[in-house]
């Protein structure tokens, strides 16, 4: 099968998985026992002042007096246009929050990712080629350590340690301080501010913003740290008894070129499953960072939402995650035809 058949096919079975999220979320909205009304209103003080027409008029445009099927066709008549709803939140389109909001959760995963495959794949090409010995034992127990400590309290601590006790960075939270945005903004021109920052030759609010992103991207990508580090440990050590392995080392070959052309090509092929959707779930924004952080991402967005009971904010989030994660499962797969000459697209 040619990749670009393989391609298209793809992407019509994603179609009954976007439909299925959508599905399962629209439901799951519209069985919490709450009335949206309240929340378009301002709250139940509010609805008890309300005109009855003024109420009347808002339950007719949201659909809410039909059956929930009638509700669903809407529904899915409006995301078909491109409507994700209007925010009682924000009183903004989702659509405009999730443009507005998604690039700040980009930035902040991309840099995330970079640390993880960074630290992770080296971390792991030593502790397999050191087995047993001192790397090794480090590397598990930072491995342990990454998986075990919950991202919040990470990073109340580095907030704690870093910003309060140490004063090394001047504000824990937001993407830039208030003065640095007020005296040196941004020209919004990708919304994501590092690079619009550079390409406006803005230094003093690169820097700014680099310094707000280190700790974040530190918390975020240290779980993913540690997980891309067991597996390139434990994939490297069933590549190294390899055949080949031992054929190479016979034929006089640089240990270094044996480990990092050879043995760690084939061993990235499962580290990249487990990057692609580490991706995924940094892309789809971490909650509890973004919130402790107040980093102004789709992660805060949706915990606001539920918060607030905001139907449509929690379900322009969902959707949108779950069409992340149906790409970055393509995106995967292809990437192992690239590692690995041997597979084939069917």
């Amino acid at each position: 099968m040619k990749l670009r058949d393989y391609i298209l096919k793809r992407l019509l079975l994603t179609i009954p998985t976007i439909l299925g999220v959508m599905s399962i979320t629209f439901v799951l909205s519209h069985i919490i026992p709450a009335d949206p009304i309240v929340m378009w209103l301002g709250g139940p003080e509010a609805v008890r002042l309300a005109r009855p027409e003024v109420i009347a008029r808002i339950r007719d445009s949201l659909h809410l007096d039909d059956p929930l099927w009638i509700q669903y066709i809407f529904y899915i008549k409006a995301v078909l246009q491109g409507d994700l709803g209007m925010s009682p939140m924000t009183h903004n389109p989702v659509i405009v929050d999730l443009i507005r909001l998604l690039p700040a959760t980009i930035e902040l995963a991309l840099i995330s990712m970079m640390i993880a495959l960074i630290i992770g794949i080296v971390a792991g090409v030593m502790s397999a080629t050191h087995k047993d010995g001192l790397a090794d034992h480090a590397s598990r127990i930072f491995s342990l350590l990454g998986v075990a400590l919950p991202n919040f309290w990470l990073a109340l601590i580095l907030q704690l340690v870093f910003y309060y006790y140490l004063g090394w960075f001047p504000d824990p939270g937001g993407r830039m301080t208030d003065l640095t945005a007020w005296t040196h903004p941004v020209q919004r021109i990708t919304g994501f501010l590092l690079i619009d920052s550079v390409l406006t030759l803005n230094k003093v609010a690169f820097f700014d913003v680099a310094i707000h992103t280190i700790m974040p991207a530190i918390v975020l990508g240290y779980r993913s740290v540690a997980m891309i580090t067991r597996l390139t440990r434990s994939s490297m050590l069933e590549v190294l008894k390899q055949d080949y392995i031992r054929t190479a080392r016979a034929g006089g070959l640089k240990e270094k070129v044996i480990i990092y052309k050879h043995a760690l090509r084939n061993a990235l092929v499962p580290t990249v499953t487990t990057a692609g959707m580490t991706f995924s779930y940094l892309l789809s924004g971490s909650l509890a960072v973004e919130m402790v952080f107040y980093w102004p991402g789709i992660g805060w967005y949706s915990g606001q939402s539920i918060t607030m009971l905001d139907y449509p904010a929690i379900q322009g989030v969902t959707l949108v995650v779950g069409i992340i994660f149906v790409f970055m499962n393509l995106i995967v797969d292809l990437l192992y035809g690239v590692l690995d000459p041997r597979v084939r697209y069917e």
